[in-house]
Parts: structure tokens; C-alpha cells; sequence
């Protein structure tokens, strides 16, 4: 069985580590398997993702590569895709594999309106290669311009021709429609990871107990556009001093998860220096996703506004407050039974007493773990893994 999985995001601990799991799982399950991941970033970029026994393949990219992609994609202009030599290359990896994967990832089909993603999926359709679909999220599709309604068309004809769909949150599943899906959940839940704790974190705390604080900058994020960063730093170092506050024996460890950029948006180091006050320990953005499962397995409690960063407080059995802003944080949540730990801030923080409610409600939310949420989780995954198992069976000669 030989299997092609595109699109790998990077800079994320977050996705390496529904990356790893996915990986080794299939490579434990299916003796002989063939994976080949192609990336087209530099090498240390996808190094702190690659997994023994895997195929990474650089696709350097040509002169013309963006504009052939981009106007193949958005105008039906498939022609273009042969013109260029790096899509021809990446084409050649298509056609030696039995199955082409999209999995894991985000939303990028979706309110993003990630035409190079969906450019990777449509290239497996042009090349009649079976696409697969796994444990991802999908939609909003809005319609508010005409590149967006376009978007959504092409997004459709995409979802149509998949073989299998699998989604990973609650809430996606209305943006698939009537198409057969199955529901899972992030494949970061196929496994927990066994990892030491650094000895600088371990220094920092020494015998004291500790949370885990996750804040994001946010205005990366299409919902925020146009939001002074100061405004999202301030409430994020505000929300942090009414934790330590209310808990005044715990020490904050803060986890950054985009690693390897050179700008606060590519690199959560440098935001969470900002953000966090004298006290704090800012972790290096050097920590793989293995070592911060380990370091929130061990803290009393994790307040996070990124996605995975929930991932790994449920994975771990760890009590938590998710600060959501996007639909798979919250459906994840509903699917757990946990929608009680979500804090939406999708709208608050744009007002002073939006942020300031935004803060009480997270300090009210009971801090008590819930480890039948992880046994759950991991069985949901399994579950979605192993109709992803059985579809690339049916798929793969």
C-alpha cells in the first residue's frame, strides 16, 4: 500500500503531533506500508515532524508555480498544472501512489479560503488518484465576496469527489452536508506520548504546582483582522494576572506552539514575552509536542486559546479552560460532553467589558479533570481511524 499525504502544515506543535501519531499509527498497523510526505519548506522547518520510516520529499517550487496553482485552481485553468515543472513533480509523486491523503490539518477548507489547499486536493481528483479525507475540520464557507462564493463552489466539487470524509469536531460535520461522513476526533488522540520534562522547567518549579497558560495573538486570524495587537496582548496579560491571582501557590509555565518563524505571528516565543509579566516561565519554542504532553500531563490545570493545547489537556487527563474562537475548539468540546470548559472569545475581546467578562467566566469554570473525556477520546479516534483503515483498503490494490 502506498500512500501520498499532502499538505502537511508546519511551525506547529499542535499538527506534528496529530502528524506523529497519525503516522506511526498507520505504520504500526499496515506491515509494508508506503507513506511519502512531499513539503515544499525548508527542511528545518519540517524536521521536528519527520518520523522514522516515512518517505519527505522537498518539491522545490519554479518562477511560475504560484500563479499556475493558484489560476489551475481558481479558474479551471488545469492546463497550467502541466506547464509547470514543480507541479509536474509533485504529479509524478500522485501517480505513484495508490491513495492520496489530506490528513491531519485544519480549517483551511474553510473560512481561510486556502487556495493552495484546496489546490492539493484538487490535483488528486485531475489525476484520478482516490482522495481521502481524515480527521480534519471544515467550513464556515461565507459567501461575503465573490471570491468566497467561488471558493465554496470549488470547496463542494472537491467534497464531492472524495472517497472517504472524516471530521474531526461536532460542528464541521454541518459543513459537509449530506455527503457520507464519519465522525472522529483529532489524531493526536491515537496516542500519549512518553517524554522527559526538561530540566529547566523542572528547575522553575521546583515543589510547586503549575499551570500551563497558552495565549495567541490572533490577529493572524480573518475574525480579528484589522485588531490592534497591543488590545490582544493586554487581555491575554491581564487574563494571566487574574490566574496567578486566584491561584497563588501555582507558577505559570507558558507552552508556545508556532516554532521556527522569524515574527511573533510565526513564532509564539516571541508574543508570550510580552505577555507574560515577572514570575512566569516562557518556555523555548524548541520543546517538541511530545515533551509538552509530558510537561501539561504533570500541571494542575492548562488554560489554552489554541486548539491542540486543549488536545493535549484532555489527552492527559489534565483539567482545563478552552478560549475559543474557532468551531473546532468548541465542537470538540460538545462531542466530549465538556462544552462547559469553553469560553467563547470570538467577539468579547473586542470590547473592554467584553474582555473583562471574558476573564471572569474563565475564572469560573470549575477546574476539575475529567479523565472518562480522554478514554472517550482516544476510543472516538480508534474508531475513526480504523474507517479510515478499512477505506484505504477498500481504495489501495
Amino acid at each position: 500500500m502506498k500512500i501520498l499525504l499532502i499538505d502537511q502544515p508546519i511551525r506547529n506543535r499542535g499538527d506534528e503531533s496529530a502528524h506523529k501519531a497519525l503516522v506511526r499509527s498507520l505504520l504500526a498497523a499496515v506491515p509494508g506500508i508506503r507513506i511519502t510526505v512531499p513539503y515544499r519548506y525548508p527542511e528545518a522547518d519540517m524536521a521536528p515532524f519527520m518520523v522514522p520510516g516515512v518517505q519527505y520529499v522537498h518539491t522545490e517550487e519554479d518562477l511560475f508555480y504560484y500563479r499556475c496553482r493558484l489560476y489551475g485552481a481558481k479558474y479551471g485553468l488545469r492546463f497550467l498544472w502541466h506547464l509547470d515543472p514543480s507541479i509536474r513533480r509533485l504529479s509524478a509523486l500522485y501517480r505513484e501512489a495508490d491513495a492520496v491523503v489530506s490528513a491531519p490539518g485544519g480549517i483551511n477548507l474553510g473560512g481561510f479560503k486556502d487556495w493552495h489547499h484546496l489546490f492539493y486536493l484538487q490535483l488528486a481528483l485531475h489525476l484520478r488518484k482516490p482522495l481521502l479525507y481524515f480527521g480534519r475540520s471544515v467550513g464556515p464557507f461565507p459567501e461575503s465576496d465573490p471570491d468566497r462564493v467561488r471558493f465554496k463552489r470549488e470547496a463542494g466539487k472537491v467534497l464531492d469527489g472524495m472517497r472517504f470524509i472524516s471530521i474531526r469536531d461536532a460542528v464541521s460535520k454541518t459543513y459537509v452536508g449530506d455527503r457520507p461522513c464519519v465522525e472522529t476526533l483529532d489524531s493526536a488522540f491515537l496516542e500519549r506520548p512518553v517524554a522527559d520534562i526538561p530540566k529547566e522547567v523542572l528547575d522553575y518549579v521546583g515543589e510547586s504546582p503549575y499551570f500551563v497558560f497558552v495565549p495567541n495573538a490572533l490577529v493572524w486570524h480573518y475574525r480579528y483582522k484589522g485588531m490592534p495587537l497591543e488590545t490582544i496582548r493586554d487581555f491575554f496579560a491581564g487574563m494571566l494576572s487574574s490566574l496567578k491571582a486566584a491561584h497563588p501557590g501555582c507558577k505559570a509555565v507558558l507552552l508556545p506552539q508556532l516554532y521556527n518563524g522569524p515574527h511573533w505571528i510565526e513564532n509564539d516565543r516571541l508574543f508570550f514575552e510580552q505577555v507574560a509579566p515577572e514570575g512566569a516561565f516562557v518556555a523555548p519554542d524548541t520543546y517538541s509536542s511530545d515533551v509538552q504532553q509530558a510537561i501539561i500531563r504533570r500541571s494542575a490545570f492548562l488554560v489554552g486559546a489554541r486548539y491542540h493545547s486543549v488536545v493535549f489537556a484532555i489527552n492527559n487527563g489534565v483539567p482545563f479552560v478552552a478560549l475559543s474562537y474557532e468551531h473546532k475548539m468548541s465542537g470538540l468540546a460538545a462531542s466530549l460532553g465538556l462544552s462547559s470548559r469553553v469560553v467563547d472569545i470570538t467577539d468579547a475581546v473586542r470590547t473592554p467589558e467584553g474582555r473583562a467578562r471574558v476573564i471572569a467566566d474563565t475564572l469560573a469554570v470549575p477546574l476539575v479533570a475529567a479523565p472518562d473525556a480522554g478514554r472517550k477520546a482516544a476510543e472516538v479516534a480508534q474508531k475513526g481511524f480504523d474507517a479510515f483503515l478499512q477505506a484505504l483498503k477498500e481504495v489501495c490494490p
